[in-house]
């Protein structure tokens, strides 16, 4: 039989503030012996476990986070010649397949999504576009090449379509702050492209390629210019912006 004492020690350890001190205090240990060991990766496990504690308990802050780190990822292939054959945008790319993974596996356990958004126009023209995709791969000459950008698609679409509608459809004002995720990330690449702009003073010559290495080409960074600037002109005019910031 358990003592009283016992008993107290279990109800301090159930608070919450407590259990987070002694596992801070645990990791601060564990990193102090492995700086002295020289073993140096060891404090940037924490990053790690932030990654995983998102994933699998706050995934709409992460998909923000994605949203805000897509137009600052950089193609991989840039950095590393010698890798051929994988065309894979850092950090953004590697955070899209976790949450469809993870998404996936959500709704196959819970068996919770909501049949209102999957019978929208968008999302069936969605699914008869993988489908045919998936169809197509398989007649296809090359059929790694053509999976491989299957897979593409659905890294990119599943977390920003299906998983993004779930959230939106339990709170829409989400879907602005999605937005301004990813605005936030397009205006340091806007601030970046522009000062790079006043220093070479050419603009057509360097036009081309000043956007690099977000952008690979200057017609799509023109392009997603013009519509968030669309899109954030008319924001001014949604009440919803002033009058309720719980988002």
């Amino acid at each position: 039989m358990r003592q009283p004492w016992l008993y107290k020690i279990i109800d301090v350890l159930k608070k919450k503030e407590i259990l987070i001190f002694l596992i801070s205090l645990l990791f601060l240990l564990v990193c102090g012996i492995g700086i002295k060991h020289q073993i140096f990766w060891i404090p940037f496990t924490v990053f790690v476990l932030l990654f995983l504690y998102l994933l699998f308990f706050k995934m709409d802050i992460l998909l923000y986070l994605t949203a805000f780190s897509t137009p600052l990822s950089l193609d991989i292939k840039e950095y590393i010649p010698a890798i051929e054959g994988i065309g894979l945008s850092l950090p953004s790319e590697p955070l899209m397949i976790a949450l469809a993974f993870v998404f996936l596996a959500r709704i196959l356990y819970k068996n919770n999504y909501t049949l209102k958004i999957s019978k929208h126009p968008i999302t069936l023209a969605m699914v008869f576009y993988l489908i045919w995709m998936f169809i197509t791969s398989v007649t296809s000459s090359i059929p790694l090449v053509s999976f491989k950008f299957l897979a593409s698609k659905l890294w990119f679409i599943i977390p920003f379509y299906f998983f993004l509608s779930q959230l939106i459809e339990k709170k829409y004002q989400r879907s602005i702050t999605f937005f301004f995720a990813y605005a936030l990330g397009l205006s340091i690449v806007v601030v970046k492209t522009t000062f790079k702009h006043i220093q070479l003073g050419d603009v057509e010559k360097v036009s081309h390629w000043i956007m690099s290495p977000y952008y690979n080409d200057h017609t799509a960074y023109g392009a997603v210019l013009a519509f968030f600037v669309c899109v954030l002109g008319c924001m001014l005019f949604i009440p919803i912006l002033s009058k309720n910031k719980n988002c």
